[in-house]
């Protein structure tokens, strides 16, 4: 068995007990000694249980950081990661509220990832001037972590904490091989709430998780990349496919219909003859934006492959398929894109309908029909 400090005073205590003990039974013993051991005893025993405190407490710190850094590399969503992240803090440190604010991996804008215990105007304060002002904007800027305990009184001017309803802060940056991926901020009400030991705390789980975070960005971008046209940024061939059987079984079993949109831009070939390739991929990436713009938000706009797009419309028939479909034709044809006049040919299918029954069904007759579109003159709609 292990010999801890715990242990030790453990033995101590019982030890000066049986001094007591012996003293006060013993024919010469003596009054004042007795006292004098009594109270060293006492003593004794209040800084065992002191330290008895301490250790579990800190045992449970522990504890808690390692569950949290045992399932990090498990989490893949960062928004599970914040929630997680602040809810192990607080069984850790008390807070009367927190923030993490997180740069935008491609503006490096400082937004606002999660808060507990901010008021709206707070937060909405915090996005706009916390960048360059305050103690978050100091730990951006010098990438230490800072305390104060005393908002009334700061070091330097600011008044940005103005009718501000806390008193004590402890903020610290999220760093990555010198790169500040944010800022972890703590807020309590009374003055004087945080100490030192709360800060070497804080500054494991911020190492963890900033790691965490750039993985979490790095799997984003990895997931957008599998998903989505590269060019265009629409949803891609796979997704589509996905999404079309999964929209077409829903109608099954709901008893409702779903149309789709195939749409061909007329003479692609002429635009890449004419003005190159580079200018060719400018008009798709502005087709894709047109595109997006002329449908509903429950809609789902996809690159089908070179100049063809497919549009997938849940919940809709024929009728209200058709009027969408006029609708992106009229928009593309009385707009210039990237400089140049195109039409567009778009066929239009709905299941269930006549030979429509399954998913590859309703895309073989929205893409005859588009080629119908064409084969009747271009720049129109077929169904």
């Amino acid at each position: 068995m292990k010999f801890t400090p715990l242990i030790g005073l453990t033995v101590v205590t019982f030890f000066f007990g049986g001094i007591v003990t012996y003293l006060c039974l013993g024919r010469k013993s003596r009054p004042g000694k007795v006292a004098e051991l009594t109270r060293q005893v006492s003593q004794l025993n209040i800084e065992r249980n002191r330290l008895e405190k301490e250790v579990n407490k800190g045992i449970f710190d522990i504890l808690a950081i390692y569950e949290f850094t045992s399932v990090l590399g498990s989490i893949t969503n960062l928004r599970e990661l914040y929630n997680m992240l602040v809810d192990t803090i607080l069984r850790i440190i008390h807070y009367d509220a927190c923030s993490i604010l997180v740069t935008d991996p491609e503006t490096k804008n400082l937004e606002m990832a999660i808060s507990r215990g901010l008021a709206p105007e707070i937060v909405a304060n915090y996005e706009a001037t916390c960048i360059d002002k305050g103690i978050i904007g100091r730990v951006m800027q010098r990438g230490q972590p800072e305390i104060m305990n005393d908002l009334k009184v700061l070091p330097w001017p600011d008044n940005i904490y103005q009718d501000f309803p806390f008193n004590s802060i402890l903020s610290i940056p999220l760093v990555i091989h010198g790169e500040i991926l944010g800022v972890l901020t703590l807020y309590l009400r009374q003055k004087d709430g945080f100490k030192r030991d709360d800060l070497r705390i804080l500054f494991i789980i911020a190492n963890q998780t900033a790691f965490a975070i750039k993985n979490g960005h790095l799997y984003e971008k990895v997931a957008e990349q599998a998903t989505l046209d590269g060019l265009t940024g629409l949803y891609n061939y796979r997704v589509f496919r996905e999404q079309i059987e999964k929209e077409v079984a829903r109608a099954q079993r709901e008893n409702r219909c779903v149309s789709m949109i195939m749409i061909d831009v007329d003479d692609f070939k002429s635009v890449n003859d004419c003005y190159g390739h580079q200018r060719g991929d400018t008009v798709l990436k502005a087709m894709a934006t047109q595109l997006r713009n002329s449908v509903r938000d429950i809609d789902m706009v996809a690159r089908y492959g070179g100049e063809e797009f497919a549009v997938i419309l849940p919940n809709t028939g024929l009728k209200d398929a058709v009027v969408i479909a006029n609708r992106i034709h009229q928009t593309i044809g009385t707009q210039k894109l990237d400089g140049l006049q195109v039409t567009i040919s778009l066929g239009v299918a709905v299941y269930p309908g006549p030979g429509v029954n399954s998913a590859d069904d309703l895309v073989c007759k929205a893409d005859t029909f588009a080629y119908q579109a064409k084969f009747r003159g271009k720049n129109q709609v077929y169904h």
